[in-house]
């Protein structure tokens, strides 16, 4: 067998990462994407290709032969971002932990050093594999070379021998040289010949086969092609091969390569694994290949850092139990049969107190969980021992349904790493493991396999569990060493200890207590979608004039612009192309051809109908636990980085607001008998924010004289009185508040009102005449961020922006729009959770209100029918005073016997009207 190399044309590679994946940054702000995305695609490659030696080559900033063939050569490439430059040193640091080669040469380009190790290494019999982000290596490709590449996107990938090429272009390796000369090659600047496209040098190609036979034919005056071809051939004759120069890659390099010093897996692991900590790149660490040492070796789990101790004792766990009062702290993990955090068996429970030892209890048909849980239960309510888990909730929530409650004080070092790194969500346990003290755990995998041969816990080998549980609550110990000591230095301890910490169980309590839907209300909802999209299925395809697969986008392109060609009706420049070709055909695109044919507003509709039939009305049911008869939706505390809440399984906030189809589906969500649905809604709670700290006086005095803030708007921007101001002036004039808010653009703004550049930009300029208060705002908070990197709520808590110092103008204009974005909404996110908290705190111990969800600016309570007014006042009077502004803070309250259909609850005289009015 062939040894195998691969070669990577590493610049190639990096600007393909670069444009390909997110921005990513470490969290001190440093750029690591491109870095990231290389070495994903090195170590992907690596793990499909098995080679056995890489080199890596590289361009230099120097000029090459080609420039001075071509002064214009690359000319019309733009300077490249500051934030890819600087990543290149990043890469050559991290390719020599990994003790393989680079090669640079002044004067050549990566592909010519690629070029010739490739044809020296075949001379040696060598199997070689280039790893590329282009295809100009194609013409490399022969018996012994193939070319290792990006189908789309990123990590879709294709590998190019010689059939591959002759079937992507209708010739091989040795014409592609040939073709780009007679193409060229607008990414280079090569200029080829003019005229001559893609599908006319593709005939050529095939026809004649290469450039001199071309150019033979054509003297002879025997080409077959058009007189105007020909001219341009005749004339261009010498640009023609100059880019057939400009175009071939150089294989006869004079390099220095010894594949001895290129064999994969001559590294420490070690000294890798610390790089890729230092650059936060956990996810790869498995993708990292076995060093020579370790070639052949089975698998070994590595010896643990501390003491592991299985316990199968009532006389021993309660001698452990008792150490947490002697600690004053205690340490548990939670292990269980399965995810449901109401149906799983509790396997066992894992405990530490310091970073030196765990201890498991592992239960058994002679050990049970009941036999520990009465002094299990004191320890976890005593007021004088700390609790700390990782991921509290999720433990909190299952002992509960075992009849165990935790009772404060505890600490959560999940939610501590998110407050500390909001935005990073790279909070499991072993992320924080790997990346503070470089720790690789135990995966999951190990223990139960994979796909159709996973097992259980249950099922696991008691001392492997032991190992992996214990591994669990030390390093969760070292976690809460590290992060109570980091919250306190960055400031952070008000947030902490008034917000995110006392939120937990409070939503554990939510998702406990569950939400009721009516089924029979969804299947009827679900039969009735069922025949509307059946009917617009046949609009469609009666507008199209032909059946065809509504939901590919490929068919649907078709359709609309090689067919119908409905992008000829408007201005072809709004609308977004694709990397494989033709327009865009996202819900974003179809928005700017509304109106322009009647298969737009069908298939509109049909996209809408369809999902939320298959993610609201038919999924909801299925979500229903069958023993409580409700759904229990997953509250996320860890998810956005302004401190908004989010929800999974089902994701609430999701479900339309302001559609007539979003409130049928929230008229699912209902009460038990003899209760009433109860919201309690923030008004407006943004834009009061807004008025306060940028404290725009005008806005500020609207507020407080109550008026309609939307209205107030459009009758200063429209310089008419308020009571002439129209429904569709006030909906214009929401559009601006908001839109400002977010740092909309007038270009947004045109787009959001349908108006010109012009009026957009007239608006948003007279807004900040009037509100000076805002536009200085908007200009400072950008300042501040630049200058401290991050940013605050009024409660402390903090969001880093790197990205505003971004030498990329779009990375930076989305970072200034989250600069101005993020104190408004991200005290918004506090204050709705010390409302939850503080109405949590009143309610607790009344069993006739329970608080069912949290959605947006909305709490919504499930009461019995006989407490609604009380309710009502307690709820709304804690909720507006959890804070005080420069401005008042409204509540509105409204009441139903379902979610989607709630009338206000106002004076109390029109309180009892209005609930026996909803009771008939």
């Amino acid at each position: 067998m062939k040894d195998r190399i691969l070669l990577i044309d590493s610049n190639a590679l990096v600007h393909r990462a670069y444009h390909a994946l997110p921005g990513l940054t470490t969290k001190k702000g440093q750029p690591i994407g491109a870095a990231y995305g290389f070495f994903l695609m090195f170590l992907k490659a690596a793990a499909e290709l098995n080679p056995k030696y890489v080199v890596f080559a590289f361009d230099t900033p120097q000029p090459t032969f080609r420039h001075s063939l071509y002064t214009e050569y690359k000319a019309t490439r733009q300077k490249a971002d500051d934030d890819l430059i600087s990543q290149f040193p990043v890469i050559k640091d991290l390719i020599s932990t990994f003790n393989l080669p680079i090669f640079e040469m002044p004067g050549f380009e990566a592909d010519d050093i690629v070029g010739t190790i490739a044809r020296r290494c075949e001379k040696e019999d060598f199997e070689v594999i280039i790893l590329t982000g282009d295809l100009d290596e194609l013409q490399l490709v022969d018996q012994n070379t193939e070319v290792y590449t990006m189908k789309r996107g990123f990590t879709d990938t294709v590998i190019y021998d010689l059939k591959a090429v002759q079937e992507k272009y209708g010739f091989g390796p040795d014409e592609f040289v040939d073709y780009k000369a007679l193409r060229g090659d607008p990414s280079d600047n090569i200029p080829g010949v003019p005229g001559i496209g893609e599908k006319t040098a593709t005939g050529l190609i095939i026809n004649y086969k290469s450039l001199d036979n071309i150019y033979d034919v054509l003297e002879k005056d025997e080409l077959n092609v058009s007189d105007r071809v020909k001219n341009t051939l005749s004339e261009n004759k010498g640009q023609a091969y100059m880019s057939k120069k400009l175009a071939q890659i150089d294989t006869n390099l004079e390099l220095d390569f010894d594949k001895n010093s290129a064999i994969l897996g001559n590294f420490d692991r070690g000294k890798v694994v610390q790089k890729f900590q230092d650059f936060e790149f956990k996810s790869l660490l498995p993708k990292i290949p076995k060093n020579i040492k370790e070639e052949g070796q089975p698998e070994k789990v590595k010896p643990a850092t501390f003491l592991c101790h299985k316990v199968t004792t009532q006389e021993d766990a309660a001698n452990i139990l008792s150490k947490a009062k002697e600690y004053g702290h205690i340490v548990f993990d939670v292990e269980t049969s399965k995810l449901d955090r109401m149906d799983s068996i509790i396997v066992g429970i894992s405990f530490a107190f310091s970073a030196n030892e765990g201890y498991f209890f592992h239960f058994s048909n002679n050990f049970k969980f009941a036999d520990i849980k009465e002094k299990l239960q004191v320890v976890l309510t005593d007021p004088k021992i700390l609790k700390v888990a990782h991921n509290l909730k999720y433990d909190m929530s299952v002992l509960k349904t075992h009849g165990i409650d935790v009772a404060e004080p505890f600490f959560d070092t999940f939610v501590a790493a998110y407050l500390i790194s909001p935005g990073d969500r790279r909070y499991s346990l072993d992320d924080l493991s790997f990346m503070e003290f470089g720790y690789e755990k135990i995966p999951i995998e190990e223990l139960i396999g994979k796909g159709k041969n996973q097992k259980l816990l249950t099922e696991c080998n008691g001392d492997d569990l032991c190992r992996y549980s214990c591994e669990d609550s030390v390093m969760t110990f070292k976690l809460y060493e590290k992060y109570s000591k980091r919250l306190k230095k960055l400031g952070l301890s008000n947030v902490w200890e008034k917000i995110e910490l006392p939120l937990i169980p409070v939503l554990s309590d939510m998702e406990l207590t569950g939400i009721k839907i009516d089924e029979k209300f969804l299947s009827v909802m679900s039969d009735d979608f069922k025949i509307r999209i059946a009917m617009l299925e046949k609009d469609i395809y009666k507008a199209a004039g032909e059946k065809f697969n509504i939901n590919s986008p490929i068919q649907l392109k078709k359709i609309l612009f090689d067919k119908l060609k409905i992008h000829e009706e408007i201005d072809k420049k709004t609308l977004k192309k694709v990397k494989t070709g033709g327009y865009s055909t996202a819900a974003s695109e179809l928005e700017k051809l509304k109106g322009s044919h009647e298969i737009i507003d069908h298939i509109m509709e049909y996209r809408e109908l369809a999902k939320l039939k298959s993610t609201y009305i038919d999924a909801l049911p299925k979500l229903v636990d069958k023993r409580t008869g409700r759904i229990h939706t997953n509250y996320n505390q860890t998810i956005t980085a302004t401190g908004r809440l989010s929800s999974s399984d089902p994701n609430l906030q999701n479900i339309p607001i302001r559609t007539e189809i979003g409130r049928q589906i929230r008229e699912a969500f209902i009460p038990d008998k003899g209760n009433v649905i109860l919201s309690a809604d923030y008004s407006q709670i943004e834009l009061r924010l807004m008025a306060h700290i940028a404290r725009d006086q005008r806005m500020i005095e609207a507020f407080k004289r109550g008026e309609d803030i939307h209205t107030r708007t459009a009758s200063e921007i429209s310089d008419i009185p308020l009571i002439k101001v129209t429904k569709e002036q006030r909906r214009s004039a929401k559009t601006i508040n908001f839109g400002i808010i977010y740092g909309m653009s007038p270009h947004g703004l045109s787009q959001a009102l349908g108006i010109t550049h012009e009026e957009s930009k007239s608006y948003i300029d007279k807004y900040f005449e009037i509100h000076s208060g805002i536009k200085a705002y908007m200009e400072n908070i950008v300042v501040e961020a630049q200058g401290k990197g991050y940013l605050e709520t009024i409660f402390g808590r903090r969001r880093a922006i790197p990205e505003i110092n971004s030498s990329n103008f779009m990375v930076r204009q989305g970072a200034e729009r989250m600069a101005i974005n993020f104190p408004m909404q991200g005290t918004a996110a506090d204050i709705m959770k010390l409302a939850m908290i503080e109405v949590n705190k009143k309610i607790k111990d009344d069993e006739g209100i329970k608080v069912i969800m949290q959605v947006h600016d909305e709490l919504v309570f499930e009461v019995r029918e006989e407490k609604l007014k009380s309710a009502a006042e307690e709820i709304k009077e804690t909720m507006e005073s959890v804070c005080m502004i420069d401005v008042p803070i409204v509540v509105n309250v409204s009441f139903g016997y379902n979610w989607g259909e709630l009338k206000p609850l106002t004076g109390l005289t029109q309180d009892d009207a209005a609930i026996q009015d909803e009771k008939r």
